[in-house]
């Protein structure tokens, strides 16, 4: 086995040259809890949103392709094509 043998020992010349400097910590910050302080309309609106949203999509998908209200026929006659001349 080549290398230095390691033993338990503690190494006298690893940090003996230098005094040691005492750094202080800074303070730890206070916990805050954020959710306590929002307002309770905040969550509701939210899902609120959210479920109007979910029901006009399942609402738009489970139309098909001619149901859609911009299509929907109207009372009016549809402007006819000229008769071809003979």
């Amino acid at each position: 086995m080549t290398g230095p043998i390691m033993s338990g020992g503690h190494d006298s010349h690893a940090h003996d040259d230098h005094p040691a400097e005492v750094h202080p910590h800074p303070p730890i910050p206070t916990i805050t809890d954020e959710a306590s302080d929002t307002p309770m309309w905040v969550p509701i609106a939210g899902l609120a949103l959210f479920l109007v949203l979910a029901l006009f999509v399942a609402l738009r998908s489970a139309m098909g392709p001619g149901e859609v209200a911009s299509e929907a026929p109207t009372d009016e006659p549809a402007a006819e094509a000229p008769a071809p001349a003979q």
